[in-house]
């Protein structure tokens, strides 16, 4: 089931994967979903660390634990910050914004 749901994402982990190669070692990996992988500043709000950003699609807590051996563990990261799916995909109606 969990091979299943990682075939939604499955053109994203093969890219992800082949940037590991370039990723700085010893870094701080950012992990999780779609927040993560759009924060194109990720870097630059970090200055003062070696940061990667792993993000994909709208993946949840699950579908990044299934991929955490392909995609985060073979950087060898100092520390890993993730940040998953704030709307669970169950859900049956969008969340209300903050602003409401």
């Amino acid at each position: 089931m969990i091979v299943e749901r990682l075939a939604e994402f499955a053109g994203e982990l093969v890219a992800l994967e082949a940037a590991n190669a370039a990723a700085p070692a010893d870094a701080v990996v950012f992990y999780g979903s779609s927040t993560i992988r759009m924060w194109t500043d990720l870097a630059d709000d970090f200055a003062l660390l070696r940061v990667v950003n792993r993000g994909f699609g709208g993946s949840g807590i699950d579908d990044c634990r299934a991929a955490l051996a392909r995609l985060v563990l073979p950087l060898r990261p100092r520390a890993i910050l993730t940040g998953v799916a704030l709307r669970p995909r169950w859900w049956p109606t969008p969340m209300p914004s903050l602003r409401s």
